[in-house]
């Protein structure tokens, strides 16, 4: 998770935000211009943007200038890196063919290159790792898009029947966030320990049943990378933003930067998924894509444009206007979303509810806080209905600003987790994102032999998260997952030179900036659960889960955003009674949650529409539950009902 509660410590930690007057004025007074400027002329348009952004950035910066000024430094030393890396990279490149097949040697390291005749402009770069799990077929490597922006990415075949396993994408969130921690920490094949030295099998992976397919996105996080190692936060409306696709994330890369929404980041996820399964045809059957935290926000909008995509290529297909090279139809089977952020207008409400009533309650539900939380949701929301009406920076930004800072404030005081409320955060012990092991992944990514034998651009440096430019109260995210432990790994030699990462990359699971390029845009307080009603009605499975301790997607307002996500199963699944979730292998038949579902045919699916609430576990179910979360993912990716108890089987 990107979003984190600060803690006082070091010199680089957080400062708290300063709630004043004048900030809470500017605020309101940012919010009562928006409306204003829906129905102005071009020239007074110009204008009152030009005043909107001027109070834009006193705010931010009275709320949260030391953030900024962080950033600000951190992206001097990202941009110049970045510079580096890529004239390196530029210098080492050959290039040659054997047969068919194309060959390029980048940096010291051979990839075999893939590129299709309907994707002018990208290509793959694929590179066949030994690492984490050897006794499995891996590929790792970077999807290029014009010489640009350069995703990374890092595939594991199924432990069983990998021939009929289905496709599965993972996305961590952020924004900004590599899906390397993921990978590392909470369903790969491997766990990451001793202190990023090394790793451990995990019997709980996903891909006991599924083919994995991890991917840095959007650019300049993890291996991802750019060569200007820059985000675009040009203040331009949402709608108009969307020509720019986010980049920077992981060893992922890119020369001219360009980050700051989803609906493009979810174009480039679709090229870079056509490419892959026509490069590697034996996964193009069923695919499901899946993601938790701000992935609550990616995996809509991704999954709209595949849908889009799927009928524009049926269409042509019987038109016969495709080429003899055709673009697949990706069949996209179903969404899987952990503690996401999709409908803010209703998460946002929930906080009150979870914060003094759920079931960790965390303030007397008679005091002071709980009655501040109370007032202040009526505001958040009325700014949050105006970006979903208007749907521009003008409007999105300001709810952004107040929701974040005003919802999530009075937390930050606790001491506690915000990604598992049952534990307290002592960053001497535990490390700046509340998870030590997040640090040992940035160690083990950066090793000079790991990112070659991945492929990583060697001039890449991997981050999980960096808490200099902290963003607590901004935007969705998702750094929470044990950084140490995570950056170790990633950034040791021996992993990059094994996935094939730019060796000069340092691996970081989030980048901020990304992070604040977002936030800038308003991004997270779009609706993203709008797009989802028509992929339901046409057949695209919907699962939400929610481990019952994590404050920042709480489970709680997850369930109630989709009781009132309108599709032709809203009335079932409202009536739907809640159903004790019973891992099949479980020798207790102890509950490990409990399930709502609708659609489907009776008890024999998993359902179009259900939700999985999980107990004991936080914002990250499958590192807190992991025979819980793996049992879940099995029922629902070979749709078998998840209500089936052991007495039932």
């Amino acid at each position: 998770m990107v979003l984190r509660v600060p803690r006082h410590g070091r010199s680089h930690s957080f400062r708290p935000p300063r709630y004043d007057m004048k900030s809470a004025l500017a605020l309101l007074s940012l919010a009562s211009l928006v409306a204003a400027s829906q129905a102005t002329s071009n020239d007074e348009n110009t204008q009152l943007r030009m005043s909107v952004d001027q109070i834009i950035a006193e705010t931010a910066e009275n709320v949260f200038g030391d953030v900024f000024r962080g950033a600000e430094h951190l992206l001097d030393t990202v941009l110049h890196a970045g510079e580096k890396t890529v004239n390196k990279v530029e210098a080492n490149i050959q290039e040659w063919s054997v047969g068919n097949t194309e060959f390029v040697k980048q940096d010291d390291i051979v990839y075999e290159r893939f590129r299709h005749a309907s994707f002018p402009g990208y290509q793959i770069r694929v590179k066949k790792p030994q690492l984490c799990d050897p006794n499995v077929k891996q590929y790792s490597g970077y999807l290029d898009i014009d010489d640009d922006k350069h995703l990374f990415f890092w595939f594991f075949e199924s432990r069983a029947n990998p021939a009929k396993a289905p496709l599965v994408l993972w996305l961590n969130g952020g924004p900004g966030c590599s899906s390397s921690t993921g990978l590392l920490f909470e369903l790969g094949p491997c766990n990451i320990a001793n202190d990023g030295q090394d790793t451990t099998y995990n019997k709980y992976s996903w891909n006991t049943h599924a083919n994995m397919l991890f991917l840095d996105q959007p650019i300049n996080v993890g291996y991802s990378y750019s060569k200007n190692g820059g985000v675009n936060n040009s203040p331009v409306a949402a709608e108009d933003s969307r020509k720019y696709a986010p980049i920077n994330v992981g060893y992922s890369y890119s020369k001219n930067g360009g980050v700051n929404n989803s609906p493009v980041a979810a174009e480039d996820v679709w090229s870079f998924l056509e490419l892959f399964v026509n490069r590697f045809p034996e996964y193009s059957g069923s695919l499901h894509i899946s993601g938790e935290s701000y992935g609550g926000t990616y995996l809509p909008n991704i999954a709209h444009v595949i849908h889009t995509k799927n009928k524009e290529i049926k269409a042509h297909a019987a038109q016969g206007l495709l080429p003899d090279n055709k673009v697949k139809v990706l069949h996209l089977e179903s969404v899987l979303i952990g503690n996401g952020l999709t409908e803010p207008y209703t998460q946002f409400a929930s906080v009150p509810e979870y914060a003094c009533d759920g079931p960790y309650p965390v303030f007397d539900t008679d005091g002071p806080q709980c009655t501040s939380l109370r007032a202040k949701v009526p505001t958040c929301q009325r700014l949050i209905k105006s970006c979903y009406d208007y749907n521009n920076r003008l409007s999105c930004v300001p709810a952004a600003l107040y929701c974040w800072s005003q919802m999530f404030g009075s937390f930050q005081q606790l001491g506690l987790n915000p990604y598992d409320v049952r534990r307290k955060c002592n960053k001497a012990e535990d490390g700046d994102l509340c998870y030590r092991q997040l640090e040992w992944i940035e160690t083990f990514m950066n090793d000079e032999k790991v990112k070659s034998e991945l492929g990583a651009v060697a001039d890449r440096e991997f981050k999980s998260c960096n808490m200099k430019v902290n963003q607590a109260f901004m935007m969705q995210g998702d750094g929470m997952h044990n950084a140490a432990a995570i950056e170790t790994f990633m950034n040791d030699e021996k992993v990059k030179s094994e996935l094939g990462a730019v060796a000069d990359r340092e691996f970081k699971s989030c980048n901020m900036k990304v992070n604040q390029a977002f936030m800038m845009q308003g991004d997270g307080m779009h609706n993203a659960a709008a797009l989802l009603p028509e992929l339901v009605e046409d057949g695209v499975r919907l699962l939400i889960y929610a481990g019952n301790a994590d404050f920042m997607c709480n489970a709680i307002g997850n369930l109630q955003w989709l009781e009132k996500l309108e599709t032709s199963f809203q009335a079932d699944f409202q009536a739907a009674k809640q159903v004790p979730f019973v891992p099949l292998s479980s020798k207790s038949n102890k509950p490990a949650g409990f399930v709502k579902t609708a659609g489907g045919k009776g008890q024999f699916t998993a359902g179009n529409i259900t939700y999985v609430q999980i107990y004991d576990a936080g914002h990250m179910v499958p590192y807190d539950q992991p025979e819980a979360a793996l049992d879940m993912f099995v029922r629902w990716i070979m749709d078998t009902p998840l209500t089936v108890t052991t007495s039932d089987a």
